[in-house]
């Protein structure tokens, strides 16, 4: 199986850490974006994080850096997503 880079956009909780957790255990390279700015919880099995508003001006860079091979938004599970406009941006973002 090829490794893959996989973003992951999320807040912390339960469900992050499990798709961090299955994700390695499958042996993909797992990089975070968190939707805060803040960044208080440890992610140890995260490849890389980054700890920017899904608002940022950074967020383009982000992507370029990951470099992503699949991007998993996990929506409805993070308490930062705040609906349809950050949708549209981060989509538009991750196709290019």
């Amino acid at each position: 199986m090829k490794r893959l880079n996989i973003l992951l956009i999320g807040s912390a909780n339960s469900f992050t850490n499990q798709l961090i957790r299955q994700f390695n255990k499958e042996g993909h390279r797992v990089s975070l974006l968190t939707g805060s700015s803040l960044g208080k919880q440890k992610y140890p099995r995260v490849f890389e994080r980054y700890d920017f508003t899904y608002t940022s001006n950074v967020i383009s860079e982000v992507f370029k850096s990951v470099s992503p091979d699949v991007t998993v938004f996990t929506g409805a599970y993070d308490g930062f997503f705040l609906g349809s406009t950050i949708e549209a941006t981060l989509y538009r973002t991750s196709v290019r």
